[in-house]
C-alpha cells in the first residue's frame, strides 16, 4: 500500500477502497490496515474515490466515519462537513472532528464548535481543539467567544483561545 501511494496512480483507488473498512489479516489490525490504506489514498488524491469514501460516511463505527471524513476534507469534498459535526456532538472523537473541521475551511461547523467551546463541563482537550479549530476557520462571529477563553482556567483552552 505504501508504494502504490507513493505512486500516486489511480487506477489503485479502486482496490484501496476495498481495503478501508475491512482489510485485516491475520497479521494487521484493522485500524492498522485502515490507517495505512487512508494515507495511500490521501495520496492518490482521486476524485474518483469521493462516492465510496461518502458510502463510509454513516459506517456505525465512528473511527470509519471519522477516517473517511478527513479524506475527503483533503479532497475538498464538503459532504464530510455534517458528518464531522455529527461526530462532534455525540463521539469519543470529538477532538479529531474539531481538528478536521478545522482544517475544511467550512464555517458550517462553527456553532458547534461554539458550543462546545462554551460548555464548561467538557474536557479540557476538546475545548480546546475546538478554539483551535474555530482560529483556523477564521470566523469572525466567534470572536467573543474566544476572547472569553482567554481566562479560562485551562492553560491548554487559553493558549489554543489565544
Amino acid at each position: 500500500m505504501e508504494a502504490l501511494g507513493r505512486l500516486g496512480d489511480t487506477s489503485a483507488a479502486p482496490a484501496l477502497v476495498k481495503l478501508f473498512k475491512g482489510g485485516a489479516t491475520k497479521y494487521n489490525s484493522r485500524m492498522y490496515m485502515r490507517s495505512n490504506v487512508k494515507e495511500a489514498l490521501s495520496r492518490v488524491g482521486s476524485s474518483l474515490i469521493v462516492p465510496d469514501l461518502r458510502a463510509f460516511l454513516d459506517d456505525t463505527e465512528a473511527e470509519v466515519r471519522l477516517d473517511a471524513a478527513e479524506l475527503l476534507v483533503e479532497l475538498g469534498d464538503s459532504s464530510a462537513i455534517p458528518a464531522l459535526i455529527t461526530i462532534l456532538d455525540n463521539s469519543g472523537k470529538m477532538e479529531f472532528a474539531a481538528e478536521i473541521l478545522g482544517r475544511s475551511g467550512d464555517n458550517l461547523a462553527v456553532p458547534s464548535l461554539i458550543n462546545i467551546l462554551r460548555n464548561k463541563n467538557t474536557e479540557h482537550y476538546i475545548r480546546g481543539a475546538a478554539a483551535h479549530a474555530l482560529g483556523k476557520l477564521g470566523e469572525i462571529a466567534s470572536i467573543p467567544d474566544l476572547a472569553m477563553q482567554l481566562s479560562d482556567q485551562n492553560l491548554t483552552v487559553r493558549i489554543l483561545a489565544g
